[in-house]
């Protein structure tokens, strides 16, 4: 196996490796510390991270792989489907973000035993550490912890604190930049409505993102929607389109705010 390029993630983004083997078709593994990326003709067919296999590996890695990387050339006949990277690389950025908005959140732990993912993070809750440090505490993979705790927090399941501890996503090796962060709490003064979406499909998805961090709901779902015309079978522009509808359903109906804050 002939090594081809080495780096430190916490120079480059393994996004930015793994979309540099899509474009060269390359043949090969990606090692990162606890996992492997295997790609075939720039097409990725396996991934292995921590105890994670296939897309949550992948996921998991372009969240929280840092050290050294290796790519390497390889003439094995790899087996596995393939899986656009695009689509891995969304959905990291996806996590990243909701981890830099709610990691550290401090969660109460609830008066009843909840159940699955979140009743495990939560059962190490103790007013005191955050959620990514309770992550980091128990183990369970963000791929699988981030979507029900936001879900829990924004339908009130559970309650949270904002906190300053920021640097807590070191505790998870999260690689994103924890500088810019808005507490689940915060609601931002409204700002005139955007004008009609443009660009890509992938500026539109990640437009709607920050639209929702400003709590633009309207504005966001706009853009996912100009987004879905442009790939309507996209799975990440349909399940954030669900959320954002929930969130402007959910503020609607609280008394003094308007599905536009």
């Amino acid at each position: 196996m002939h090594e081809l390029l080495t780096g430190d993630l916490d120079r480059v983004a393994l996004s930015s490796i793994v979309q540099l083997m899509e474009i060269e078709g390359h043949h090969g593994p990606v090692h990162v510390a606890s996992g492997q990326l295997d790609f075939i003709d720039g097409r990725l067919v396996r991934a292995r991270f921590l105890d994670l296999e296939g897309i949550d590996a992948a996921v998991e890695a372009l969240v929280r792989a840092r050290g050294v990387f290796r790519v390497s050339a390889s003439s094995e006949d790899l087996e596995g489907k393939a899986v656009p990277v695009q689509s891995i690389v969304l959905e990291s950025c996806r996590l990243m973000d909701d981890l830099q908005r709610y990691g550290s959140l401090v969660p109460e732990r609830p008066q009843q035993a909840l159940d699955g993912t979140v009743g495990r993070v939560l059962r190490a809750a103790d007013g005191e550490r955050t959620i990514a440090a309770l992550l980091a505490h128990t183990g369970v993979p963000v791929v699988h912890a981030v979507d029900p705790l936001v879900d829990a927090i924004d339908h009130g399941r559970i309650r949270a604190r904002s906190s300053t501890r920021l640097d807590d996503l070191r505790l998870l090796d999260v690689r994103a930049s924890v500088e810019v962060h808005v507490a689940a709490e915060v609601v931002a003064a409204p700002e005139p409505a955007a004008p009609a979406p443009t660009g890509s499909f992938d500026d539109l998805v990640f437009e709607a993102r920050r639209l929702v961090r400003d709590r633009r709901f309207i504005d966001a779902e706009n853009a996912l929607r100009t987004a879905i015309s442009m790939r309507p079978d996209s799975r990440i522009a349909h399940q954030n389109l669900s959320r954002v509808l929930s969130l402007k359903s959910d503020t609607a109906g609280e008394p003094g705010r308007t599905s536009q804050e």
